[in-house]
């Protein structure tokens, strides 16, 4: 595209003496309760003239943009609107002006969208602003400004959550921003953020960083996961242990903190600490059987072991009989294979197996596996619909919701596959692979 001519985004000058024409400068200020105004007549009947002498009865941002038949090209045309956009707004169409290097122009509505969004954004910014110049602690106005920073990549959003927290040192919203942030920092989640936190603390490594922020938030369980995997990045073990004990203790009923420092405590080899843990983790109101199997779950990921994952399946299964859980022991050994067999946990796999044909032979569930085994290793779909539809039966005969419900997952497949409908792929689609 051809450099952008300048003399294109000047105003030009009013030719003196002018007409006074009061009707249409009425006219075109009337037009500003509306998003558009279009003035249009034939040429040489002072359009721009008008809309000139109408910029000086108000006193309101403007751009100018001159355009010819050389202009139609929507690259061409947007990148003019942008140069005159910034003649007002220095910061305006950052996200369009990316869009407009791509080798392929998106769809003009595309492009609108882009615009519009960051031109709100704008206006939203401008308005908080002012609003916080004038109330510093008007901590609503804050955290909205805070969120929309968030947003942004050219934007500090720490600043404006130190702010609220100055006005408010309790406030929840902007202690879990500024947590976040600083985790974003160390975990390649936010460039970004760790690009902006480089120009303030030059050369300091993630566990410095993380300090940094337990400084400023004492005791925050995220920040001390954060440490105490940082420590065991860097083969601390025993620092990592504290910190991430320390982690437990500072939200010992968080699910979501519980969660991460159990997995974080196995990469620190402290599975002694994690053993200690398990009975207070017990205690947890409601706690679900799908917390100790997406234990085992990440465990199997990250070769922990396969006897962590099943000390964790052992533990899910405690939990069949609780009238807040909404599975059976059966529909859990199910569940623990499925987690096996798609991590290629071998003899994890085998030992559920053969639990699950001891400990609940008529639940259906042995019918289950059993088609599993045949859709995978010997790729007989019809025997597997068949063995599915036995499941079923036996899940209902015996009342066990948990297999029937996962079971009659696929029964509307089974019932009859219409012409033309690639079985193979519905059946791998229930049975994946890998997840």
């Amino acid at each position: 595209m051809a450099p952008l001519l300048a003399t294109k985004l000047h105003r030009p000058r009013a030719a003196a003496p002018l007409v006074p024409r009061p009707r249409l400068l009425d006219a075109l200020s009337a037009g500003l309760s509306r998003r558009l105004t279009l003035v249009s007549a034939p040429a040489g009947y002072g359009k721009s003239t008008v809309v000139n002498q109408w910029l000086d009865t108000v006193d309101l941002p403007w751009a100018w943009i001159a355009l010819d038949e050389h202009d139609s090209d929507m690259a061409t045309f947007l990148s003019y609107l942008l140069a005159a956009l910034r003649s007002v707004y220095a910061d305006a169409g950052h996200a369009v002006e990316t869009l407009l290097r791509t080798p392929a122009l998106p769809a003009p509505s595309f492009l609108a969208d882009a615009l519009l969004s960051q031109q709100r954004g704008d206006a939203a910014e401008t308005q908080l602003t002012e609003i916080v110049a004038l109330e510093p602690q008007n901590v609503d106005a804050l955290v909205r400004l805070g969120r929309l920073y968030e947003t942004w990549w050219d934007r500090d959003p720490m600043a404006i959550w130190r702010q609220v927290l100055a006005a408010n040192p309790a406030h929840p919203e902007a202690r879990e921003a500024l947590a976040d942030d600083y985790v974003k920092m160390v975990s390649d989640q936010s460039p970004f953020a760790a690009y902006r936190f480089s120009l303030a603390y030059p050369g300091k490594s993630n566990i410095e960083t993380l300090e940094i922020g337990l400084q400023e938030l004492p005791g925050h369980p995220k920040l001390l996961v954060a440490l105490g995997i940082a420590y065991a990045r860097a083969r601390q073990s025993k620092q990592a242990r504290e910190v991430l004990l320390q982690a437990y203790q500072a939200a010992p009923q968080d699910v979501r903190n519980v969660n991460s420092v159990l997995h974080e405590l196995l990469h620190a080899d402290a599975g002694d600490a994690i053993e200690d843990l398990v009975p207070a983790i017990r205690q947890i109101p409601r706690l679900l059987p799908v917390f100790w199997l997406h234990q085992a779950t990440m465990a199997l990921q990250c070769k922990l072991g396969e006897e962590w994952a099943d000390f964790f399946i052992e533990e899910a299964l405690k939990l069949g009989g609780q009238p807040w859980v909404d599975d059976t022991r059966a529909g859990l050994l199910l569940e623990s294979f499925e987690i096996a067999h798609e991590q290629k946990a071998n003899a994890l796999c085998a030992s559920l197996e053969k639990r699950i044909r001891a400990e609940v032979p008529a639940s259906g569930a042995v019918q289950y596996i059993e088609a599993y085994r045949l859709n995978f290793e010997k790729a007989d779909l019809r025997g597997a619909a068949k063995l599915i539809r036995e499941a079923i039966r036996a899940a209902r005969k015996a009342n066990d919701k948990g297999v029937l419900r996962r079971a009659e997952a696929i029964e509307p497949v089974l019932k009859g596959v219409p012409q033309g409908m690639d079985l193979e792929r519905i059946l791998r689609d229930l049975f994946p692979l890998d997840r």
